[in-house]
């Protein structure tokens, strides 16, 4: 019996053991992870700086919409640089329009999406705001008034909370946002895109005219974005330019948001 009772014992301590050495690893491989994604989110913004600090734009207007690659300590950076006039502010975007991004990009039906779009317009219209917006963030049309999740997740990347704009710069929005200005026209927001890659403007006529901003503002979107083993970095700065001053930057950072994209 004494035998059998080590023999136990053995057995149990080499269980722990075992679990023991499990966990060791794991812990070690969220450690590595984090140390990792620190790595990439510090290369992201010193990307960002360096962009910042090397194209000044004399103090005119930046392009609409640009790309370059920045490495930071063997680290390749992609900026993608825009207008914050490149998405949807869901704080001041007119009814019509967000019902066509929720229709055409959410794929939701025409009724559908002019429902929803008109519960976002009403939560706007909230009396106890007392001037503030409604939404602090694109999340948070999950409470108010509640949009499905599969939804937003289609149309989150389109949506912003900062450009301060109820309309659009055609010249910097993302492609997919194309067939939304094109009303759901694939042949027509296909056309846009070519002409683009052209660097012309195409024909634009056929957009709401309150959907287009005509006049470069202010705001302006930097995205970062840092390839780990697992995924990708996007360090994204919201930024508000000012009159060129000799002694300090035009540029007033208003956000900065953090998301990692898991590969796959």
């Amino acid at each position: 019996m004494a035998l059998v009772a080590v023999l136990w014992m053995l057995a149990a301590l080499s269980g722990a053991a075992l679990g023991l050495s499990a966990w060791v690893r794991s812990e070690a491989r969220l450690r590595q992870a984090d140390v990792a994604r620190l790595n990439a989110t510090a290369a992201a913004q010193a990307a960002l700086v360096h962009v910042l600090a090397a194209h000044p734009w004399g103090g005119g207007s930046p392009p609409a919409r640009q790309r370059w690659t920045v490495t930071v300590l063997d680290t390749p950076v992609q900026i993608d640089w825009s207008t914050a006039q490149a998405a949807i502010d869901i704080n001041r975007a007119p009814q019509d329009l967000l019902q066509a991004v929720l229709a055409h990009a959410g794929g939701l039906p025409s009724d559908a999406a002019a429902r929803w779009a008109a519960a976002i317009v009403q939560t706007r219209a909230d009396p106890a705001l007392s001037g503030r917006p409604a939404y602090d963030a694109v999340e948070d049309l999950l409470t108010r008034p509640g949009l499905p999740f599969p939804v937003w997740m289609a149309v989150q990347s389109l949506l912003t909370v900062d450009s301060d704009d109820p309309a659009l710069d055609p010249q910097a929005v993302d492609d997919s946002l194309l067939i939304v200005l094109a009303q759901g026209d694939a042949g027509r927001a296909a056309a846009w895109a070519r002409a683009r890659s052209m660097q012309t403007d195409g024909d634009l006529s056929t957009i709401p005219a309150p959907w287009i901003r005509q006049t470069p503002g202010n705001r302006w979107k930097a995205v970062a974005h840092v390839q780990t083993e697992d995924g990708t970095f996007q360090v994204t700065w919201m930024l508000v330019q000012g009159a060129p001053m000799a002694d300090r930057s035009p540029w007033r950072l208003l956000r900065q948001t953090v998301r990692w994209v898991p590969s796959g």
